[in-house]
């Protein structure tokens, strides 16, 4: 809410809101694909034995295999994102940053 807010404020930095208004939306779709993700792995670990919930069983296997295959574009554009941030300017050094914590 304050990102849309901040874009329609600031005309010169619309770039920037923009991009954490986007990257928001992205976590927020990761987090609800690892919720989904749990919530249809406790549901085929706890139906195992009950041959009426067969069919919705192999929905929820169905869903919770393309909750991983999402898990894993995601991996690969953020790793991609990050080794393309590393080879600009602004954020040249980002990698050593993340891991030794550095400003």
């Amino acid at each position: 809410k304050n990102a849309r807010k901040y874009i329609r404020q600031h005309t010169g930095m619309k770039e920037t809101a923009r991009h954490y208004l986007i990257v928001r939306y992205i976590y927020a779709g990761f987090y609800l694909t690892l919720g989904i993700m749990a919530c249809t792995g406790l549901f085929m670990a706890f139906s195992d034995n009950n041959p009426a919930l067969e069919a919705t069983r192999h929905i929820m296997k169905n869903i919770h295999s393309a909750g991983l295959y999402v898990i894993l574009f995601y991996i690969v554009i953020h790793l991609g994102g990050v080794l393309f941030a590393e080879t600009g300017k602004k954020y040249k050094g980002i990698i050593s940053r993340m891991i030794n914590g550095g400003s």
